[in-house]
């Protein structure tokens, strides 16, 4: 017995060792990644981790890309030396990709959903490049079958072996008191996920790839899922959609934006219904399957036009930004979809993966791609609102007279964030100094530089869930992170912390000096800190207020990572035998009309003692 589940382990490691000897740079790049979001997780430095995540996201792209290598090496009976060979010259387009993006990956929405894309081209590419010439639809479709069914066994496997294991942690950490942190829990994810679930995938997909071309018994599986599941979905989207098109038709009012997802999800499951089922419309007995193929992209045609209607509708009104582009991508990749299918001789269902591959990659990279062209419409907009109420002469800015209603200075206070969000604070270039787009560049807060922005323009920023009705303004701001501060000449220093998480606990604190007692405390309403002082020696209070309302709106900086002179938020007082130095180092609040609330709060005190108390 013992020697029969040796026998069974050392065939699970003989099976992991062929894996790693056919996909060996795929493996690897999924241990890296592995590691490389095992160290993102331990280690808390924000300036590591922009070079980690930049390695990661390179990393996972060599994942699909070279199991599409060495399975379309193996399909066209490539030898295993071209195979290796060409997995090398895949390390190039990698090797170009880290070198492109930014030193700050996250400092842009641009890169990650070109990352997004370029994802989605990659994983299409494996699903048909192996069979891309010939005559060989059914091959392919049994090598997808292969990967759609190895995906569905290595999620499962993996979900089983993540819950066992975090569960057996959450034992020992509940049972026996050991201390687990829950950064162990997320790790122990990293591994499954990209190790262990990226194993079994890859070990499920058929070594032979030439034998697929042969007929094969159909998965009784399958064909309940895909005739009891999917396609009762189908209908109940379709019933849907048309009733709403129909409601659309009979009350003319607009059709609503989210349509676009069910019109999606129709399609995604429809399709999938289709190819799930393909080899199954050729018997007689199963006509119904043909039939459903014939007329189901049929009903699309409708469902097309009014994903049309919805997304011109918005870009005629707001301009072309990168996810109204994708929608748009995506309803002219389904409309073509849809015509070979209708009009075409040939039903060749690889054109589906291709047309799907074709569309991400145009929309990552070029001049017609979703980041040039929604940043050229963009611009364009935000250069004809500019000019249209006087802000923009001549392309240069001029002062500003304040005659901008509450809706334009909002309208422009969207285009102007959705620009900075997704192209940077270089895109502002024609109009801003390169010093001052530098300092955006650098400034930690990114959700501040819209503020910057528009203040560079002459108005405050408006966010786009306020009303003018609704004065309601978040802020915060600190002084400079490298300030060194002079401490010559006190004798004492203590820092008061305010937390929105623990006011309870941290709106008083106390601290001794020699037979001292020095009392701080934080008023709410008006905002104010409180120092008291009880001597020991002559047994009396003394007490010190310093009034924030008026100081901070004079400072005029009601926006998000502001940086602010240290001397403006200095504050010298006497409080008994001793000469107190005050600096606010960070606060952050909000406000409504000319209620001034303060949430978060850091001061550095410093104490001297000029003469004793009497």
């Amino acid at each position: 017995m013992i020697f029969k589940q040796f026998q069974s382990y050392k065939l699970i490691v003989q099976g992991a060792y062929q894996s790693f000897k056919r996909f060996p740079l795929a493996l690897l790049c999924a241990l890296f990644t592995t590691v490389i979001l095992i160290s993102i997780i331990q280690f808390d430095d924000p300036e590591k981790h922009f070079t980690l995540i930049k390695l990661s996201m390179t990393a996972g792209l060599g994942l699909p890309l070279f199991i599409g290598i060495v399975a379309a090496s193996e399909s066209w009976g490539w030898p295993r030396k071209s195979s290796l060979i060409f997995q090398a010259l895949g390390l190039l387009p990698l090797i170009a990709y880290y070198f492109s993006l930014p030193p700050n990956p996250s400092a842009c929405h641009t890169y990650m959903v070109r990352y997004i894309l370029l994802v989605i081209t990659l994983h299409f590419m494996v699903a048909f490049l192996p069979y891309i010439s010939g005559n060989r639809s059914y091959g392919f479709w049994q090598y997808n079958k292969s990967l759609f069914l190895g995906f569905l066994r290595s999620a499962l496997f993996s979900a089983v072996m993540y819950i066992g294991l975090a569960i057996a942690l959450f034992a020992l950490k509940e049972l026996f008191g050991i201390n687990i942190p829950d950064k162990r829990f997320f790790q122990l994810w990293v591994i499954i996920a990209f190790t262990f679930n990226t194993w079994i995938f890859v070990a499920g997909i058929p070594q032979k790839l030439g034998e697929l071309d042969n007929p094969q018994a159909y998965s009784e599986i399958l064909r309940i899922f895909a005739q009891y599941i999917l396609l009762p979905l189908v209908g109940l989207y379709l019933i849907i959609l048309y009733t709403y098109e129909a409601k659309i038709i009979l009350t003319w009012n607009w059709p609503k934006g989210w349509v676009s997802q069910l019109v999606s999800w129709f399609s995604v499951v429809g399709i999938l219904s289709m190819l799930l089922l393909w080899p199954l419309s050729e018997r007689t007995e199963n006509r119904w399957i043909r039939i459903f193929s014939r007329w189901f992209f049929r009903a699309l045609v409708p469902l097309i036009a009014m994903l049309f209607l919805v997304i011109l509708e918005r870009v005629n009104d707001y301009g072309i930004t990168v996810n109204r582009y994708l929608v748009l991508a995506m309803a002219v990749g389904l409309s073509v979809l849809t015509l070979y299918f209708i009009f075409g001789r040939k039903k060749d269902i690889r054109a589906i993966p291709i047309i799907v591959c074709l569309t991400a990659l145009l929309s990552a990279y070029g001049p017609w791609s979703a980041f040039a062209v929604s940043k050229n419409s963009q611009r364009a907009r935000l250069e004809r609102y500019l000019t249209q109420n006087g802000i923009l002469v001549n392309n240069a800015i001029v002062p500003f007279q304040d005659t901008l209603s509450f809706e334009n200075r909002k309208d422009l206070s969207a285009v102007i964030s959705y620009l900075e969000s997704w192209h940077g604070p270089e895109v502002f270039s024609p109009w801003i100094s390169d010093s001052t787009i530098k300092a955006l560049q650098d400034e930690s807060y990114r959700w501040s530089r819209a503020d910057s922005i528009t203040a560079k323009f002459g108005f405050a920023y408006i966010p786009n869930w306020r009303s003018e009705e609704n004065k309601y303004q978040y802020f915060s701001f600190s002084i400079a992170d490298s300030m060194a501060m002079p401490i010559s000449g006190y004798d004492r220093f203590y820092r008061f912390d305010l937390h929105s998480k623990d006011r309870t606990n941290k709106k008083n604190s106390s601290f001794i000096l020699d037979a001292d007692t020095c009392f701080i405390s934080f008023c709410e309403h008006p905002p104010a800190l409180n120092l008291s002082l009880y001597s020991g020696a002559a047994g009396r209070y003394e007490s010190l207020e310093i009034p924030l309302t008026e100081d901070i709106s004079n400072l005029g900086v009601f926006r998000y990572g502001a940086i602010v002179d240290p001397e403006q938020v200095t504050f010298n007082r006497s409080l008994g035998g001793y000469e107190v130095r005050i600096l606010i180092d960070y606060i952050q609040g909000s406000i409504i009309s000319d209620s001034l609330t303060i949430n978060d709060l850091r001061a550095f005190i410093f104490l001297r003692r000029i003469n004793p108390i009497l």
